[in-house]
């Protein structure tokens, strides 16, 4: 990457939670200028994530030379097939995490996984999707009571790590930084930062 040159990238997410975090991530990086732009979408009830990604990056206007991306997450439990999926900040909104957990009362089996889809729309108005899978999580039986401010999700209230007490909120970050490895994680975060700073401005 040019060293004189400083990239512009435009997060747009109506979530100041996930801004912070995309943040912490670029925040090494100084030839990358991260700026927030708050922005509520319109949503597109698909199971396709590109699909979804694509109909949220086109409601932002093109503009010559500017890099762009927003972010989708889905939530999968495994003794539910995987649901809800996509849908998770409907179910969220209409059952809360306390319904979450009831779904699965007389149920053993209380693993699930999370991603995060990233879509970039580079200068030159090409889109690169990156995605990344948090594994080793398993579903409270009571929520995690914690400050709204401390959470991009309410979701972190019934994570907990799955070989252990802890939620996975209250982890470190150099314990969380072990935990990704033992779980072979991916952040779609990094993955986007790793892409930028390879490529030629």
């Amino acid at each position: 990457m040019n060293c004189d040159l400083i990239m512009n990238l435009s997060f747009y997410t109506s979530n100041t939670k996930k801004y912070t975090y995309a943040q912490s991530v670029f925040s090494s990086y100084a030839d990358i200028n991260l700026v927030h732009k708050s922005f509520d979408f319109k949503e597109l009830q698909t199971e396709d994530t590109r699909e979804n990604l694509l109909f949220k990056l086109n409601q932002i206007p093109h503009v010559d030379y500017s890099y762009v991306f927003i972010e989708d997450s889905s939530f999968h439990i495994d003794a539910l097939n995987g649901f809800p999926s996509l849908y998770t900040k409907y179910i969220l909104s209409s059952l809360g995490v306390q319904g979450i957990i009831n779904l699965l009362a007389g149920k053993d089996n209380r693993e699930c996984y999370f991603t995060n889809h990233l879509a970039l729309r580079t200068k030159n108005n090409e889109v690169v999707f990156f995605s990344g899978t948090t594994r080793g999580l398993s579903i409270s039986h009571t929520p995690l009571m914690c400050s709204k401010e401390e959470i991009w999700s309410d979701l972190w209230q019934i994570l907990k790590v799955t070989d252990g007490e802890q939620f996975y909120n209250q982890l470190t970050e150099a314990h969380k930084h072990l935990f990704n490895q033992q779980n072979n994680n991916t952040d779609a975060f990094q993955l986007l930062r790793d892409h930028l700073s390879e490529i030629e401005l």
